[in-house]
This record gives C-alpha cells, structure tokens and sequence, in this order.
C-alpha cells in the first residue's frame, strides 16, 4: 500500500489574487460603461433630400395598374449564363493523384 503525502496548499496566492482582481474588475467596468453611461449622440440636422419623405409615404400604389400594364407584360428578361456543371471533383473526400 502506497502512502501518498501532499503538502497542503496554503490559499490562492498572489498571482491568483492578482488575476482574480484584474477579471472583476474588468466585469464592473465594463457593466458600468455598458448600463450607466450615455453615449454621447450629435444631433444632425436632416439632409434636404429627407424632409419631404412625409409626402411620399402618403402616396398609394395600385400594384394591379402596374402589373396589368401593357408596357409592362411586352417587356422580356435575359437569361443569365449558367456556369457549366463541371466545377469541382465528383467526390471531394478521395486524396489527389500523385
């Protein structure tokens, strides 16, 4: 039968004292800066092209007009070019020919 002795450690020390110290008091500054303090705002005149967008958000739209415009039924979509179906290795998990 082993007889194991161990010394008995005595407290956190100063390097432990010191860290926990730095940790808490990163939490209450932070939580201050985050809760307590204003943030300190300037207040900008509105730019010319805004102060009219009252009157546009009172317009109505009748989206069947649109839709049901001829103009808008003659018009023809482009398609976009698809790139070709080869890209990549058909299994990406096999290794590379040497």
């Amino acid at each position: 039968m082993a007889i194991i002795i161990e010394e008995e450690r005595s407290g956190v020390g100063p390097f432990g004292l010191i860290s926990w110290a730095v940790i808490i008091l990163t939490i209450v500054v932070s939580v201050y800066y985050i809760f307590f303090i204003q943030p300190k705002t300037d207040i900008k005149s509105i730019p010319i092209d805004f102060q009219n967008t009252e009157k546009i958000s009172g317009l109505s739209i009748d989206i069947s007009r649109i839709i049901n415009n001829p103009r808008f039924d003659g018009r023809t979509s482009f398609p976009v070019p698809q790139p070709s179906a080869n890209i990549g290795r058909g299994n990406p998990f096999t290794p590379f020919a040497r």
